[in-house]
């Protein structure tokens, strides 16, 4: 079971904020971070968690804490998933982040910069998906120990276990790089998938079959089903 440091008085401070920022995404599609200006404002992306299913947890101030539906994602971002938990996010430019049970993942570049920078994502452990509508010249890449995945616009998953990171493209086109450099990246289209390891690095690109597809789509939940 995940251990919560909770605090009362942080508690209720949450709860208001959850209030305030959800009745602010409903009235004007996004919710802005106080520490930036109002130029950049318009052209900020700003995220929520939309839905928290199980027991989840998010870091706010270096500290872990339940997550839950309503809460205004920080720039930096992190955050992990029970057993049988499950979080989905949804952004101000419409990109979407699922995450599966037992996940661990921390956003460096998410929320609080301009759309025409790129957004970077570390997978730590566990399985997310992405829903990433065009982005211009800017890219979201997905990093794990093993592997980097970069996108301007697709719907992907990336899967990072001991055994390695799994990607797969469920529309549009990924590229694919194995994290210890020294081979080209490999270019992942609709319905392609691709294992990557730290000792082999990328395998061969191969269409996935419908079981593992649906084995996958079953593990992230949410729209992914």
């Amino acid at each position: 079971m995940l251990k919560t440091e909770h605090c009362p008085f942080r508690s209720k401070v949450r709860s208001a904020t959850r209030a305030f920022a959800a009745a602010m995404l409903f009235i004007s599609g996004s919710a802005v971070s106080a520490s930036i200006s109002p130029a950049k404002a318009a052209d900020s992306r700003s995220c929520v968690i939309e839905a928290s299913n199980g027991e989840n947890e998010v870091q706010e101030d270096g500290v872990w804490q339940t997550a839950a539906a309503g809460d205004v994602l920080n720039v930096n971002a992190r955050l992990r998933t029970g057993p049988n938990g499950r979080i989905y996010i949804v952004c101000s430019d419409k990109v979407t982040v699922t995450l599966g049970a037992d996940t661990e993942i921390g956003f460096e570049k998410l929320v609080a910069v301009t759309q025409t920078e790129s957004a970077v994502a570390r997978l730590a452990r566990g399985i997310a998906g992405f829903i990433v509508p065009l982005l211009g010249e800017a890219r979201f890449e997905v990093r794990t120990p093993e592997a980097v995945a970069s996108v301007r616009s697709t719907e992907w998953t990336v899967d990072a276990s001991d055994a390695g990171t799994s990607v797969f493209v469920r529309e549009g086109s990924v590229s694919v790089t194995a994290a210890a450099g020294g081979a080209e990246p490999v270019l992942l289209s609709e319905g392609d998938g691709v294992d990557v390891t730290a000792a082999t690095g990328t395998g061969p690109v191969r269409q996935w079959s419908a079981n593992r597809i649906e084995a996958m789509n079953g593990r992230l939940g949410f729209d992914w089903q």
